[in-house]
């Protein structure tokens, strides 16, 4: 009988690190509504304590409880809407929802309770409706979107007297923001939009003459959201040539869409008992909230329904040499560009990459996003057309 020896062959280190760097590749990374929903389903739990008083533990006992339902639903409320949304909707969440949270809880079972000589303490599970909880929210005006926060453009111009002030007249000299412009935006930023700052983010190309028109046509606001990488453009006008009333016409525009999805206008009078300028700045902002509390849920509702739909995109990057440039690229897709929550590599050649991107929207809006981007890491340009690929060329 021949004993054979077991001989070991070394690897060298640059096979192993590549081998490493596919696996790393090729490893699916966790979405972000996956994530959503493994902390959402997590077990609620929470701790109820309060003082025995009249010698009387039974009810020490229901209170201890009731706290700890308080606190369980809290809980769960923060953790399903995130930091961004909760800060941006504290008031109405503190006001409309956390007062009849309670009505969401499916059912409950306390799992410890101690007692001591003055104080009560239970552990109690909640089980959620997430149904009824969802339903609360949007009853008091809470639409959660995917994706980053809502970008908005204003193009609203104000006439004063026989004057009228725009800023897209001569962007490049940054106007200071107008009256119209301070409320809208302080409006919008308190609904959990995200007005863009155009005084601090001017346009790197110079306009067309059509497009410094006080009324720019649709294809001209389009343009205007682009360039400033805007979902939203609000356009429409503030006529304060009235001492005694303001009017305002608001209209959004859906960048990606090209259409027009909703619009409101109003009149505000103002109060005669006050000095003029602070009369006619409480109007402003009184009727600026009023027109935005309409228009707020419409613009939410489209984006939602947009960031909605998910497709799988299949997309080839040519010019890729090397796994860094593909990191890159992958971290900018899934970072910056709204919609994008997964690209997994998915065929490798020497010059290029194919990938899958899933992506909440269509094929037309992901190549609209990538391109208009202001910041890519490299050039990108749309190549020759592949079967059900979309190619982008990189330099």
């Amino acid at each position: 009988m021949i004993r054979r020896g077991i001989r070991c062959i070394p690897i060298p280190k640059t096979v192993l690190l590549l081998a490493f760097a596919c696996y790393l590749l090729f490893l699916p990374l966790p979405s972000r509504a996956q994530s959503q929903d493994r902390v959402r389903s997590a077990p609620l739990l929470a701790i109820g304590t309060v003082p025995i008083s009249g010698h009387n533990p039974a009810l020490a006992k229901k209170r201890a409880v009731s706290q700890a339902l308080n606190k369980g639903m809290e809980a769960y409320i923060v953790r399903r809407l995130g930091d961004r949304d909760l800060i941006q909707n504290l008031d109405r969440i503190a006001h409309e929802v956390i007062p009849v949270a309670g009505e969401g809880i499916q059912n409950f079972n306390i799992l410890a309770e101690q007692r001591s000589q003055d104080q009560y303490t239970v552990l109690v599970r909640i089980k959620v409706n997430e149904e009824i909880v969802g339903d609360m929210l949007r009853d008091a005006g809470i639409v959660l979107t995917p994706g980053p926060a809502i970008k908005i453009l204003l193009l609203v111009s104000e006439i004063t007297g026989g004057d009228i002030a725009y800023w897209w007249q001569d962007p490049q000299s940054a106007p200071a923001l107008t009256a119209t412009e301070v409320a809208l935006f302080q409006a919008f930023q308190d609904r959990g939009f995200h007005p863009v700052n155009r005084s601090l983010n001017p346009p790197f190309v110079t306009p067309g003459a059509s497009m410094t028109s006080p009324e720019p046509s649709i294809p001209d606001l389009l343009e205007w959201g682009r360039r400033f990488d805007a979902h939203m453009v609000i356009y429409g006008q503030c006529q304060m040539a009235d001492p005694q009333k303001i009017s305002l016409s608001l209209n959004a525009l859906h960048v990606d869409q090209e259409m027009l999805i909703c619009q409101e206008s109003g009149v505000a009078e103002m109060d005669a008992q006050e000095a003029p300028s602070k009369a006619k700045n409480q109007a402003l902002r009184q009727l600026v909230r009023q027109l935005i509390a309409e228009l707020g849920p419409c613009i939410m509702r489209a984006v939602a329904e947009e960031r909605g739909k998910r497709s799988q995109i299949h997309i080839t990057l040519e010019g890729i040499h090397t796994y860094k440039q593909f990191m890159r690229l992958r971290t900018f897709l899934q970072q910056d560009i709204a919609g994008v929550e997964r690209v997994t590599p998915s065929r490798i050649k020497e010059n290029s990459i194919s990938a899958i991107v899933e992506f909440q929207g269509d094929r037309e809006t992901f190549t609209t996003r990538v391109l208009n981007h202001q910041r890519p890491p490299f050039v990108l340009r749309v190549g020759q057309k592949q079967a059900g690929h979309i190619v982008f060329d990189i330099e």
